[in-house]
């Protein structure tokens, strides 16, 4: 069993919780790890009337065999009422069954009311047989996934092609090669997909 607590959280506001699992000695399907999520008030104690949260992880012993994964979920503070007396949030991870797992790194934050990507920092560096685009990435924690697109331009502004990737950034400083492109500009910017071509950043060039 693992005890995490989020100290003075806000009243409406949601908050994301995870932890790192290793599942390689789990004993069959049945033993499944699972968070459950409580507020507690300023004494300690369950707080009244908050509501309690589990999310389970059945599939943990299908995915046994790749090591560390992460375990993920969010939780939203109810909004204050009279009565209420909310002062942190404690996330407990259980194992279901006779079952042993690993865990570590675990942690907690706000999700943001400001959502997507801010983008800043744009910088190309054209090689003999590729291009590098490099630039910084602050995510905001609210708008999960998306598409990145890296939209190339002649110099007379005509669009010649685009790259895209999944907007899964684990570092601050990004840095992508493509195949070299005659190209006078490039543009960069996250949609949440093709599909729906919804901003979730600014646009840098």
């Amino acid at each position: 069993v693992l005890k995490k607590t989020a100290p003075d959280v806000e009243y409406g506001k949601t908050y994301e919780f995870s932890v790192w699992f290793n599942a390689k000695n789990m004993v069959d399907k049945s033993t499944y790890p699972h968070l459950t999520i409580q507020t507690r008030n300023s004494a300690g104690a369950y707080a009244n009337g908050a509501t309690t949260k589990r999310e389970y992880f059945y599939d943990s012993y299908l995915n046994k065999d790749k090591g560390w994964y992460k375990l993920t979920a969010l939780y939203t503070v109810p909004e204050y009422q009279e009565g209420y007396d909310i002062k942190s949030v404690v996330v407990t991870l259980n194992v279901a069954g006779d079952a042993i797992g690993y865990f570590d790194d675990a942690s907690f934050k706000l999700v943001s009311e400001k959502g997507g990507y801010t983008l800043r920092n744009l910088k190309t560096t054209v090689g003999e047989s590729s291009i590098t685009v490099e630039y910084d990435v602050t995510n905001h924690f609210t708008e999960y996934g998306g598409t990145v697109i890296y939209a190339f331009y002649d110099a007379d502004g005509r669009f010649i092609k685009f790259e895209k990737e999944t907007a899964s950034f684990d570092s601050l400083h990004i840095t992508k090669t493509f195949d070299k492109v005659d190209f006078a500009n490039v543009k960069v910017f996250v949609w949440d997909s093709l599909g729906g071509l919804v901003p979730y950043s600014n646009m840098i060039e």
